[in-house]
């Protein structure tokens, strides 16, 4: 009984711990899209190479934070609390 309450406890505080980085990748996200957007908003319509090269990273940073969150929430929803 002590033995379940530990993994309880364990479960609970592991949850805990993904949801919050859940909401802190969140901000990060909503960042990056503002910086996309951002960037995009001041490309020119024919853009330079050099501006394009420098918009990939948060290109890339932004779909791998989107890939990181989906795959969080579907744990987490996946998870049935005991009791």
């Amino acid at each position: 009984d002590q033995k379940i309450k530990e993994v309880n406890l364990d479960l609970g505080a592991q949850i805990e711990g993904l949801k919050t980085t859940m909401e802190v990748n969140k901000i990060h996200l909503r960042t990056i899209q503002e910086q996309v957007l951002d960037q995009e908003t001041r490309l020119p319509k024919q853009p330079q190479p050099f501006a394009v090269t420098q918009d990939i990273p948060a290109r890339a940073s932004l779909k791998s934070i989107k890939a990181t969150v989906m795959h969080r929430r579907d744990l987490s929803n996946r998870y049935v609390p005991a009791g």
